[in-house]
């Protein structure tokens, strides 16, 4: 006799609860403890997104696959929850936590010009 198994199902072994999702700041880590962060500020009808990442932290070093990407939507509550879905599910990124933090911790996370660009 043999068992085969079907119909597999993803499901999602963690949440994270967001109140207004045009103006937030979330961490997001992965295994590795590399940080990705995803930043959204809305003001008179257009959304500001910021991703970057991944940072370690206490590594003063910019990784190799380090990406910073800004733009500027008109505020569209499925599109910054697509932009969202799309940081925190990435494949390759594999994040396993992800936090509300302030804005101004997101900020200070920014890497300074002199790490994009060596000296």
């Amino acid at each position: 006799m043999a068992i085969f198994e079907f119909d597999l199902q993803k499901t999602y072994a963690q949440a994270i609860s967001v109140e207004d999702i045009g103006n937030c700041a979330i961490r997001c880590t992965n295994p590795s403890m590399e940080d990705y962060y995803i930043v959204t500020q809305t003001s008179l009808g257009k959304t500001y997104i910021l991703k970057f990442g991944p940072l370690t932290p206490d590594v003063d070093e910019l990784s190799e696959d380090f990406e910073l990407t800004y733009k500027k939507v008109d505020y569209k509550e499925t599109t910054i929850k697509l932009e969202i879905t799309k940081l925190i599910n990435d494949g390759r990124k594999k994040i396993n936590q992800a936090e509300l933090i302030s804005l101004d911790d997101a900020l200070n996370a920014i890497p300074t010009a002199d790490q994009f660009i060596p000296l």
